[in-house]
């Protein structure tokens, strides 16, 4: 109410605004019988309306009835933008409430194609904040008149506040935006997907690339042309994949077929990296934390990735980087540490528990030389005088030794291993499974031999069920001590086998037109 007095705004201007802002349609309504000029007034420091107010502080009925009063008089009230260029549909968008958006369009259709502030439409404003329910609405209203650059703006924002349904059903229509890039930030749908969390969007990222078949349209579009493809920033997704470790999005590969090779040639202009260099290059430390703990169980993973992308560009092997530097060289060069901290990691972890195994075999193999219940070793005539207790020792006994010997040897072969780079991947993770599992054999059977030696020699009937009830707590203590370990080693190195496997549930194979 910048034309009246300031008291007369004390009087009017702010209980209308208070009225509008808590829904209260008597009192505004008492303030607009006596002053209907106070219903195109500005009453806010932004140029507010009471429309503006109650659109945005979600009060349905208050602008039901206020409409009553705008029109038809007062009409391109509904269009009147406040200082900062946004009208009350824009506000009513902004906070998502669709009876009130549907209320305005009701009276004048063309307010879903006013601009706002930053010329966005309501549908755009509704977007960028979520509002499902609301785009849903708008869409059909809006979409038809945006430009291409409006509309790829939307269709990233969908993706970017998780309106995935959105965004597909923008893409059956309009399949050209799967490719399209946003002037302003410079960002693709892809890129969109990729910073979001792969919980949330592994699904509805399967449907995307399903629906606009997307490696067919890059085909189509490039025409197979090789330097086009190469300077086509779009292909960055994937060597961002690969730099920073993301396994979901680079199993795309696999699963989009003949377009990984023409995605594959694509070489970074400044460093001449190409995707085999990338995989060569040391991620930074939070990612590589992330992956598996353990320099050693890292350096693992780091070489079955250099091995999977190999395998997917072997014509890269060779090619040199603007360092000079082929792929292996530069693998070589950026693991030296993570080698050097694996193999210390390993050495510490195998001879400790060889110290362990070494005591065990000590221990078990004392107890063979003398046979409990027993006269000077020699064993009796009647095993079964024992109530079978003599041959639960003897067999326990015996898998000790064995196991606790076998287990020595693992750990012997580990410490003595010539710890190259492609030992990491199979051979020495493989030796530690099989050397901590005989370990949990070794002792697990020692304690059961000590279970029997006890009532061999004392006999006291059913006092066996406390002694191995006692016997089961170092059993216990290394279970939990040792078999996180164990349970990592064993899921990194024969769950390999399944992190980049291609999911063909959720995508479909590529078939190209005969020419």
């Amino acid at each position: 109410m910048k034309d009246r007095r300031w008291p007369e705004y004390l009087n009017y201007g702010i209980p209308l605004y208070k009225a509008a802002l808590r829904g209260d349609w008597e009192a505004a309504k008492q303030i607009l019988s006596v002053h209907s000029e106070c219903i195109a007034a500005r009453i806010t420091n932004r140029g507010d309306t009471a429309l503006h107010v109650a659109a945005v502080a979600r009060r349905t009925e208050f602008v039901s009835r206020l409409l009553t009063l705008i029109v038809p008089e007062n009409i391109h009230l509904l269009a009147l933008k406040n200082n900062i260029g946004n009208t009350a549909l824009c506000l009513a968008a902004a906070s998502g409430n669709v009876a009130i958006a549907k209320m305005m369009f009701h009276h004048d259709n063309e307010l879903p194609l006013i601009r706002g502030n930053q010329r966005l439409t309501p549908l755009h404003m509704a977007a960028l904040l979520g509002h499902r329910e609301m785009v849903i609405y708008l869409l059909p209203l809006t979409l038809i008149h945006l430009s291409h650059e409006e509309r790829v703006f939307l269709f990233i924002s969908t993706i970017n506040t998780d309106l995935y349904d959105i965004s597909l059903e923008m893409l059956s229509d309009h399949p050209e935006l799967a490719i399209a890039r946003d002037e302003n930030s410079n960002e693709t749908p892809l890129h969109a997907l990729a910073t979001k969390r792969l919980k949330s969007y592994r699904t509805q990222l399967g449907k995307f690339c399903i629906k606009c078949q997307y490696p067919l349209m890059i085909i189509n579009i490039f025409g197979g042309n090789e330097e086009t493809i190469r300077q086509h920033k779009a292909f960055q997704i994937f060597h961002i994949a690969v730099k920073y470790r993301r396994e979901k999005i680079f199993r795309l590969i696999y699963d989009i077929g003949a377009i990984k090779d023409l995605l594959a040639i694509y070489v970074e202009a400044e460093t001449h990296n190409n995707m085999l260099h990338l995989a060569a290059v040391l991620p930074p430390s939070d990612r590589l934390n992330k992956t598996v703990s353990g320099a050693a169980l890292q350096m693992q993973r780091e070489m079955l990735w250099f091995k999977v992308v190999k395998n997917l560009v072997p014509q890269l092997a060779e090619d040199e980087n603007a360092a000079e530097k082929t792929p292996c060289a530069l693998f070589t060069e950026e693991h030296k540490k993570l080698r050097k901290e694996g193999e210390e990691w390993m050495r510490k972890t195998a001879s400790s528990c060889s110290v362990v195994a070494t005591l065990i075999a000590a221990v078990v193999f004392g107890a063979a030389l003398k046979v409990p219940g027993s006269d000077n070793g020699a064993p009796d005539d009647d095993p079964l005088s024992h109530g079978g207790w003599l041959w639960v020792f003897a067999i326990s006994d015996s898998l000790s030794l064995v196991s606790s010997t076998a287990s020595i040897l693992m750990f012997l072969s580990i410490l003595t291993s010539r710890y190259a780079e492609e030992d990491f991947l199979q051979s020495l993770p493989r030796k530690l499974i099989i050397g901590l599992t005989l370990l949990f054999i070794s002792i697990a059977t020692m304690m059961i031999a000590f279970t029997a030696t006890f009532n061999i020699i004392f006999k006291h009937g059913l006092l066996w069920i406390g002694t191995a009830a006692l016997a089961c707590i170092p059993i216990v203590l290394f279970a939990v001590q040792e078999f996180p370990l164990l349970l990592e080693v064993y899921r990194s190195t024969i769950g390999n086998a399944f992190i980049f496997k291609p999911q063909h549930q959720l995508f479909c194979e590529v078939h190209l037109p005969n020419n």
